[in-house]
């Protein structure tokens, strides 16, 4: 292996079923990598789903509508789960792409979206080597 693979090697799988990013103590999320082969498939099937609908309208993206399918695009192929999420009663809060959908869509919710957006760009978390390491202190 040459030395700027083992430097760059990226985690295929991993980019795409995501890697856990912990928020605080008691809850971590679940990141895809950012353009993964995942989002960019369903992104091509999200944009045909709804041009015509879209375009109709106005004859452009509304900002409306871009935030709304920019949310379920990520909440489908980004945001894999969650650990940790409670509600108003403290109870757990089992994560589907349809609730994350309506949290990242929240406009109170944009530095949650940014954290989101920050751990799949953070292109570190997805290399094999550091996967490697991460799975070695694991069994420690």
């Amino acid at each position: 292996m040459l030395s700027i693979e083992k430097k760059f090697a990226t985690d295929l799988e991993a980019s795409k079923d995501g890697v856990w990013h912990r928020i605080d103590e008691e809850t971590q999320i679940k990141v895809a990598k950012a353009r993964n082969e995942n989002f960019k498939k369903r992104a091509f099937e999200l944009f045909n789903e709804n041009k015509i609908e879209l375009f109709s309208k106005t004859g452009k993206f509304t900002d409306l509508d871009e935030s709304k399918l920019m949310s379920q695009l990520i909440a489908e192929t980004i945001l894999i789960d969650w650990k940790g999420v409670k509600d108003q009663d403290g109870k757990e809060v089992k994560y589907t792409p349809e609730i994350g959908a309506q949290v990242l869509a929240n406009p109170e919710m944009g530095d949650f979206l940014e954290l989101v957006q920050t751990c799949a760009e953070n292109e570190e978390a997805y290399r094999k080597a550091v996967l490697e390491k991460v799975e070695e202190q694991a069994k420690k």
